[in-house]
């Protein structure tokens, strides 16, 4: 019985951490996300040596912004087109 209940608890603690590293993880890459957003950050490729979460959020931002410039520059180029 003694071996159920530590095996039960053990598993439940492993279950917490994963679950809370996961939700640490998801904080840090909306962080990232927002600060790239305030500071206007196009670098797709960027790496502050830290969080890799954080540096994800602002690699999102960054390809994000990188594909909305891409799709209007195709799109005045279309609209030059049709005149």
């Amino acid at each position: 019985m003694k071996k159920f209940i530590f095996l039960f608890s053990f598993t439940l603690f492993i279950i917490f951490l994963s679950v809370s590293s996961s939700s640490y993880a998801g904080e840090g890459h909306d962080a990232g996300y927002e600060w790239a957003q305030e500071h206007d950050i196009q670098d797709a490729n960027y790496d502050n040596g830290n969080s890799e979460s954080f540096n994800e959020g602002v690699r999102q931002y960054a390809e994000e912004m990188q594909e909305q410039e891409h799709e209007a520059e195709e799109n005045e180029e279309d609209e030059g087109n049709e005149e």
